[in-house]
């Protein structure tokens, strides 16, 4: 029912979810003001949006201590019975920080684009005729062979075959295998970009851990001398506590939220444990840094 799209200002992140809508409905739907994100405001929406992706734009970080509230009650759905509820999209350029339980239950995607202000007044308006000309043919296309496909799904999600047999409810594999035969159905080119996509390219640990993976990443080239690597305990030690940023301990708690669990971070103060052998795996960085002769040549009469 979320999807939370974060990045810089001027990134696309607002034309992104235009461009749906028009493809999808022929038009732009009305923004959402972000006072709705409120446990009591946003319930009257989910239950009188019908069916719709709603845009709610530039949220800041004050709202976002509401979401953890908002995602895990649907109370309000079950008791009116309401399969047919609409969908909440949001952007920010904010939302550094996410709780984890928010990041378990909403779709997040992060894009680190961005224009300068002048070319992103001028490619907007461009944009926005391109937007004008697009129909909805194509999402009615998919609609059409996707509901039979739902109701078969639906099926077989409270039957007890699946049970048997290990399936999964994956319906973003669904989607993708249907929306690449409506395609070659009309013989259209199969672009690159429309693959198979399945629940792990969206909603896997990995791909919502790519943001703080990247960010370890660039604290790492900005701060080796924080890192600390201990092979006999296979830990990593990121120590923060003497390195006066409050952008960089923001970072930190991001990081505790994001990364994936196999690291096994854990926050004390400014101090950031994980997991050194699966903190290389999944970066690809060692975290050893660069030792001058003396203590080389100490490390080979150790035997290191």
């Amino acid at each position: 029912m979320y999807m939370i799209i974060r990045g810089p200002k001027s990134g696309g992140k607002s034309s992104i979810i235009r461009t749906g809508q028009h493809l999808m409905f022929g038009k732009s739907l009305h923004t959402l003001p972000t006072s709705v994100i409120s446990p009591i405001k946003l319930d009257a929406y989910k239950v009188g949006i019908k069916g719709c992706p709603v845009l709610i734009d530039d949220v800041t970080n004050s709202r976002f201590r509401y979401l953890k509230d908002i995602v895990k009650s649907d109370d309000a759905l079950i008791r009116g019975h309401n399969i047919n509820h609409g969908t909440f999209l949001i952007t920010t350029n904010d939302g550094q920080v996410l709780d984890p339980s928010v990041i378990k239950r909403t779709l997040v995607f992060t894009i680190p684009n961005q224009l300068a202000e002048d070319e992103s007044v001028k490619r907007d308006s461009s944009f926005a005729q391109l937007q004008k000309k697009m129909g909805n043919a194509l999402y009615r296309a998919f609609l059409h062979r996707m509901f039979d496909e739902i109701d078969a799904f639906s099926d077989y999600m409270v039957s007890d075959t699946k049970k048997m047999d290990g399936w999964f409810p994956d319906i973003f594999k669904v989607g993708a295998k249907i929306l690449q035969k409506v395609i070659a159905d009309v013989d259209m080119e199969l672009y690159p970009s429309i693959k198979l996509f399945t629940w792990q390219d969206f909603m896997g640990e990995m791909t919502k851990s790519q943001k703080a993976i990247y960010i370890l990443s660039a604290l790492f080239d900005d701060y080796s001398d924080c890192f600390h690597v201990k092979k006999e305990t296979d830990s990593l030690r990121v120590d923060f506590s003497t390195v006066e940023s409050k952008q960089v301990n923001k970072f930190l708690d991001m990081l505790q939220n994001e990364l994936p669990v196999s690291l096994e971070p854990h926050m004390i103060g400014n101090v950031l444990q994980l997991r050194y052998s699966k903190t290389k795996e999944v970066t690809g960085i060692d975290f050893q840094k660069q030792k001058d002769f003396f203590s080389r040549i100490s490390s080979i009469f150790r035997g290191d």
